[in-house]
């Protein structure tokens, strides 16, 4: 859509408002939604055309504070109202958290609630907020100030949706530190479970090999409450933050820092969660050439699995994928059998992934050859792209860098991200 059409969807928009919200506490709120929804979605088309913010930034914010202008004008009674927000689940919710959420906020979720139900677009309001220290006058409450957290935990899912077409601009540290400042210095801060904001920020800077400052935010994880992290509707959210636990917890142990991270696999006891957590400390060790001691690692993962104990089939992947990528002889069998008792669409997966691994340790004839007699061209094809992405993309070959962020690869991380 171009910048004109835009604009006149807008004042279509506003247009609609006057004419059919009522006047008063109505009126008022429907259009403080409008200017920060106008704001927001500026924010995003900006960033996704990686603009300079001096250049938009000014026109985003004035949107902003008219908005928050308008909000203040709408009376308590009416904002503390309860409503209906998404059509799939009964969430009656205060009518002020559609202000309040960092972001925009769908009355009705975006796309199916079995896919993406992630209300993530841009930082920008939330930084509005900050940067004019409203914190404590928009976050009045404990309640009201986890939405932030809310938001955080979608922006979490929405990096990794992208077999929707759906493009996250990612958070850069400072964006990040800014929100912990801002929940640290909140008087109801103390009451806030901010774990995953630290999860999302250790494990970024352990990727960007930060790694004193990754090891300075891991430490303050309350390791108590780290299963409140999976306090979300529906399963993807799950295996996302599963995900980054796990690359934690290997970056933990690559930095000698053993005791924290043991600390963080001891709050799991089902033991195929354990198995999954030592898998993925022993592929990222694989795949950063410290094979010795992803050695380590792997044996004390399968001493579980050859023991019969049953891991789960999600969980027999993930051990099946760390077995390929350790490499050896005969390892491409191996992880064969174990992803043969599982069920079908992790079946499949499961003999991507185990090739993807395959391919990464040179052996390409193996690989090809790994792809299931039968299966579809579909099938077929994303086998042969596993291949070239590991090829290519582990040897840090830039032009293959988006490839791992375009391809549809939410599936596969389902298993072992």
């Amino acid at each position: 859509m171009s910048d004109d059409a835009m604009e006149g969807l807008y004042k279509n928009f506003i247009a609609s408002i006057s004419k059919t919200a009522s006047a008063g506490n109505e009126r008022t709120f429907a259009l403080a939604l409008y200017y920060k929804q106008k704001g927001l979605f500026y924010a995003k088309r900006m960033q996704d055309k990686q603009i300079n913010p001096t250049l938009w930034l000014d026109n985003v914010n004035e949107d902003f504070t008219e908005s928050y202008s308008l909000y203040q004008k709408t009376s308590k009674i009416y904002l503390n109202e309860n409503i209906n927000i998404y059509f799939h689940l009964i969430s009656l919710k205060p009518r002020r958290e559609m202000y309040t959420f960092p972001d925009h906020m769908e009355y009705v979720a975006s796309h199916a609630p079995r896919t993406r139900y992630t209300n993530y677009l841009s930082f920008s309001f939330l930084e509005y907020i900050i940067d004019r220290n409203l914190t404590e006058n928009i976050y009045t409450s404990a309640t009201e100030l986890e939405l932030v957290i809310i938001w955080l935990r979608d922006y979490k899912t929405a990096r990794v949706q992208t077999g929707f077409q759906y493009e996250a601009n990612l958070l850069d540290l400072n964006v990040l530190q800014k929100i912990d400042s801002a929940i640290v210095n909140h008087k109801n801060g103390p009451e806030i479970n901010n774990n995953m904001l630290l999860l999302v920020m250790a494990t970024d800077l352990f990727k960007t090999e930060q790694t004193d400052l990754a090891v300075e935010y891991a430490s303050r994880i309350n390791t108590i409450a780290i299963a409140d992290l999976f306090n979300e509707e529906w399963p993807v959210p799950h295996h996302v933050t599963f995900g980054l636990i796990g690359e934690l917890y290997a970056g933990l142990l690559l930095n000698n820092q053993q005791e924290l991270a043991e600390d963080i696999r001891d709050k799991f006891s089902h033991l195929g969660n354990k198995v999954v957590l030592t898998d993925k400390a022993a592929a990222i060790f694989y795949l950063n050439d410290h094979d010795s001691i992803g050695n380590i690692y792997y044996e004390l993962a399968d001493s579980i699995v050859v023991a019969g104990i049953d891991i789960g089939g999600n969980n027999r992947i993930a051990h099946a994928y760390s077995t390929s990528l350790r490499g050896r002889e005969g390892d491409f069998y191996k992880s064969r059998q174990q992803i043969r008792n599982t069920f079908g669409l992790f079946r499949n997966l499961g003999y991507i992934i185990s090739v993807r691994a395959t391919a990464h340790n040179g052996r390409y004839f193996s690989a090809y050859a790994g792809i299931p007699r039968f299966a579809s061209s579909e099938v077929k094809l994303s086998t042969i792209n596993e291949i070239l992405y590991a090829q290519s993309f582990y040897k840090k070959e830039r032009e293959w860098e988006m490839y791992d962020f375009n391809i549809d690869y939410w599936n596969t991380s389902l298993i072992y991200n």
